[in-house]
């Protein structure tokens, strides 16, 4: 029989009991770790117990927040993970997201520019009558650059003649032309200088400059005729040994026949200023035939005057023709 005092006792023993496996149940519950584990587009990261789960929402049951409603498009990864990985993810943060690659370049090949320089070489047979009796030789160089607003033109020609075992020739004419084109007009500005050294002529070494305006009469793709006038000033070295202002009056004029022969035409026309009367001039003509379908070897027939109203010694007209094989490249 228990006494009274046994009752009680048992009584607190029984209490003391049941509220001891409660609080184990209760630490037990605290203790358990999550088994989800969130990673959001933001890169934030939320682990907790998964309470459901759809193809819109998720909801977890956070330790310290409660339960979380996250819309899907807002989760980047859910994974299901044990105790030890959470204890682990707890003690190491979890590395920033990966950063999209940029999309790959598209690489080019850096080409040289087409080059717009035109250069020629030319030699051979030429013959001359007037102050020169005799056929010999021709040396000829250019070079022409042409862009869209503008064309440069050099040329160097050698004109060397022999008779008897005599020099009767031997002449260097050489022309730096710069000419500046208006798009939408037919107008031109231009500049040039010359170089002409004669052993046969009341001069050594004659230079000249000449600047002024051009047109353009013609200007396709087949004819192209350009007429120039302008102002400049000539010195003879060895002649006159004077600063000569003369005016200029001339055309250039090129034609493509067909596709194998071009005809090209020039005159020069130079009055002096203070001599009225007193002029040089210059003309001439030529054929070009094209030789290779390439278009690098060209036979060059043609026929040149330059005429002086005052030649002193020497006769006013010196044709020359000639002869010659272009190569271009």
């Amino acid at each position: 029989m228990f006494t009274r005092t046994n009752k009680l006792l048992f009584m607190i023993a029984a209490l003391a009991c049941t509220l001891s496996l409660a609080s184990i149940a209760t630490a037990q519950d605290e203790a358990a770790p999550p088994d989800t584990r969130l990673i959001l587009d933001t890169g934030d990261i939320i682990m907790g117990k998964l309470l459901s789960s759809s193809d819109d929402f998720v909801s977890i049951d956070h330790p310290i927040l409660g339960a979380i409603t996250l819309p899907m498009s807002r989760v980047r990864s859910l994974t299901n993970i044990s105790p030890e990985q959470a204890r682990m993810y707890e003690q190491e943060p979890e590395p920033p997201a990966a950063q999209p690659e940029p999309p790959a370049q598209e690489k080019t090949l850096d080409l040289p520019e087409e080059s717009h320089w035109k250069l020629r070489f030319e030699a051979g047979l030429t013959g001359a009558e007037g102050n020169t009796e005799r056929a010999d030789s021709r040396l000829a160089f250019t070079a022409k650059r042409e862009l869209e607003n503008e064309i440069f033109n050099f040329i160097a020609e050698y004109y060397l003649s022999f008779d008897g075992g005599d020099r009767t020739q031997n002449k260097l004419h050489a022309r730096a032309h710069q000419e500046w084109l208006e798009p939408e007009t037919p107008w031109t500005q231009w500049i040039q200088a010359d170089i002409d050294i004669d052993e046969f002529k009341d001069y050594n070494i004659r230079y000249s400059a000449t600047a002024g305006l051009g047109y353009r009469f013609f200007d396709t793709e087949r004819t192209t005729l350009t007429g120039r006038a302008g102002f400049g000033f000539s010195y003879e070295q060895g002649g006159r040994e004077e600063l000569i202002p003369e005016g200029f009056l001339g055309f250039d004029l090129r034609h493509i026949i067909n596709d194998h022969l071009t005809w090209t035409a020039f005159g020069e026309y130079y009055p002096e200023f203070r001599n009225v009367g007193e002029y040089r001039a210059r003309a001439g003509t030529a054929l070009e035939i094209d030789l290779m379908e390439d278009n690098s070897l060209f036979l060059h027939l043609g026929i040149e005057d330059e005429y002086l109203s005052v030649p002193g010694d020497a006769k006013n007209n010196d044709i020359r023709y000639f002869a010659t094989l272009v190569y271009e490249f």
